[in-house]
C-alpha cells in the first residue's frame, strides 16, 4: 500500500517536504506516490532531482483513482482552495476517503484561520483567508493533522470544535530547496559570510523574517531606546546595525522619533546605531542575510523557516515568552534560543560584546542546535513511521 501526496508543482515547500520525508524521517521513496494536480508533465519541475526517485503522477493520469483507492494514507501541504477541490472532487468519486487524509499544516494558514474565526465566532468563506466552500468540506471531515500539538493542534481543536488526530512532528525545511545548491552555501559561503562579519566589529540585528506593520517595529525600537537610557557606558559594542525591512511609505513621525531618540542616545553611551533598510530578496540573497547576522528579534509568530534556518546556522533567536513562535521553540531547548520576557529585557544581549572568535561563536551555537534537532529529530521519525509506515 502506497502512501500518496497530493501537491502542486509550482510550490517549492513539495520538494522540501519529499526530501525531508526520505533523507530526514526513513520514509521509502518506493512507497511514495506524487500526484501532481497542476502540471502535465515534467517540463515546469523546480527541483526535478529531489522527485526523481518516487513515483510521480500528472493531472491527466487516470490511474490515480485506483492508487487512491488503495492507498495508505494521502497527504496534502498546507490547504487552500486549490487542493481542497482537488480532494473533494476525489472524495466525491468514491476513490479517497477521508478517514485516510492528512493536512500537513503550516503557520501561515493557522493564522488566517484564527484571525476569521475570531471575528465571526465561526470559519466563515473569506477569499483573505484563502477559505471556500470546499476548504470548509475538507475542515469538517479529516481527522489527521501533521503539525506541532502546541501550539497548532491545540489551535486547531478551538477553531474547529473537535478533537483531532495531531501528528506531533514537522518536517524540517530549508530556505533554499534544492540541496545541491543549499549544500555550497551552508558550507563555503556561510563560512566566508561570518569571516567578514567579524571583520566588521558590530552587531548585527535583523528585525523580524519579513515585513510586518510599522508599529510591530515601534514597539521594539521604544524598548530597545529605553533600555539605552539606562545601560552603562562601558557595557556596549563600538556599532549596532539593524536591519529593518522597507516599506513604501512611512507616515508614521513616532516611528522617526524613536529612531532619532536611538541615535542620540546610542552617541550619548559611546557607540554607533544604524538603521539599513532591505527589500524583499532571492532566497540566495535572504539566505546570504541570515548569515551576515548575529541575532534575529522574531516576531511573535509566522516566518518560521527563516527562523529556523538562523537557528541551525547558530545564530541567536530572540522570541517573545508566551507567543506562539515561542511555543514552537519550546521543542527546541538550548542557549541559542532567548525566549523574552514581556518587559524585552533581552535588550541587553544586543549590548554584550564578550565574542572574541565570532566563527567559533557561531560553530558552538551551530553544535547546540544540531543536538537539538537530532533529539527531536528521533522522535519525530518515529512518529513518521507509525502514521506512513
Amino acid at each position: 500500500m502506497n502512501n500518496v501526496f497530493l501537491l502542486s508543482s509550482a510550490n517549492e515547500h513539495t520538494y522540501t517536504f519529499i526530501d525531508s520525508l526520505i533523507n530526514e524521517f526513513s520514509i521509502s521513496a518506493d512507497e511514495i506516490v506524487v500526484f501532481l494536480y497542476d502540471s502535465d508533465d515534467a517540463s515546469n519541475f523546480l527541483f526535478p532531482d529531489i522527485l526523481s526517485n518516487v513515483r510521480v503522477l500528472y493531472k491527466s493520469d487516470s490511474s490515480i483513482y485506483e492508487i487512491l483507492r488503495n492507498s495508505k494514507t494521502v497527504t496534502i501541504s498546507s490547504l487552500n482552495p486549490e487542493n481542497s477541490k482537488v480532494v473533494v472532487d476525489f472524495n466525491e468519486s468514491g476513490c479517497l476517503e477521508y478517514r485516510k487524509l492528512c493536512v500537513r499544516i503550516t503557520d501561515d494558514e493557522v493564522d488566517r484561520w484564527v484571525e476569521n474565526f475570531e471575528s465571526h465566532s465561526k470559519l466563515t468563506i473569506s477569499s483573505k483567508s484563502l477559505i471556500d466552500h470546499n476548504v470548509l468540506t475538507v475542515l469538517d471531515s479529516v481527522e489527521n493533522f501533521l503539525c506541532l500539538d502546541r501550539p497548532w493542534g491545540d489551535l486547531l481543536r478551538k477553531i474547529l470544535r473537535r478533537d483531532i488526530n495531531v501528528i506531533n512532528a514537522t518536517p524540517f525545511g530549508r530556505v533554499i530547496p534544492d540541496p545541491f545548491v543549499y549544500e555550497i552555501f551552508d558550507g563555503v559561503v556561510r563560512k566566508s559570510a561570518l569571516r567578514q562579519l567579524d571583520k566588521e566589529s558590530l552587531v548585527r540585528v535583523l528585525l523580524f523574517t519579513k515585513p510586518h506593520p510599522i508599529s510591530n517595529s515601534m514597539i521594539i525600537l521604544r524598548r530597545f531606546a529605553k533600555e539605552l537610557l539606562f545601560m552603562k557606558r562601558q557595557n556596549s559594542p563600538k556599532k549596532i546595525e539593524f536591519l529593518v525591512w522597507k516599506r513604501r511609505r512611512i507616515r508614521h513621525p513616532i516611528y522617526f522619533l524613536i529612531k532619532f531618540l536611538c541615535f542620540v542616545l546610542a552617541r550619548a553611551k559611546g557607540f554607533r546605531i544604524e538603521f539599513c533598510e532591505i527589500s524583499p530578496l532571492p532566497k540566495e540573497s535572504y539566505l546570504l542575510t541570515l548569515y551576515r547576522c548575529q541575532y534575529l528579534i522574531l516576531q511573535s509568530r509566522g516566518g518560521l523557516g527563516a527562523a529556523f534556518e538562523f537557528f541551525r546556522h547558530g545564530g541567536q533567536v530572540i522570541v517573545e515568552s508566551d507567543s506562539l513562535n515561542s511555543e514552537v521553540f519550546d521543542n527546541f531547548p538550548t542557549e541559542n534560543i532567548v525566549h523574552a520576557s514581556n518587559k524585552f529585557k533581552y535588550i541587553k544581549y544586543l549590548m554584550d560584546d564578550r565574542v572574541n572568535n565570532l566563527e567559533r561563536y557561531f560553530e558552538t551555537n551551530r553544535g547546540l542546535a544540531r543536538c537539538a534537532v537530532e533529539v527531536a529529530r528521533k522522535e519525530y521519525r518515529k512518529k513518521y513511521k507509525k502514521f506512513y509506515g
